[in-house]
């Protein structure tokens, strides 16, 4: 219910129309998908790029390694051998 509501309230928002205006192609749905699938790949590769990422990977991985050997609790824990 709380969806219907406020995207009603986008659509029919009085600044859409000027918005619209500005911007190609505003009502074509394969160009929305395709241009949406794009961007959601640009932005993937920026976050799976990112330098906390890395690091928090190699940090894991080495926690991992020492938890693993040293404490028979966490052998199975963690889903990496």
């Amino acid at each position: 219910m709380f969806a219907l509501v406020f995207a009603f309230i986008i659509v029919f928002s009085p600044g859409n129309e000027g918005r619209a205006g500005v911007y190609e192609n505003t009502h074509n749905l394969g160009y929305s998908f395709i241009y949406s699938i794009a961007q959601v790949g640009r932005f993937t590769m920026l976050w799976i790029e990112s330098i906390p990422l890395l690091l928090s990977s190699v940090l894991y991985y080495k926690m991992n390694n020492t938890l693993n050997t040293q404490y028979c609790v966490f052998r199975n824990s963690f889903y990496m051998s």
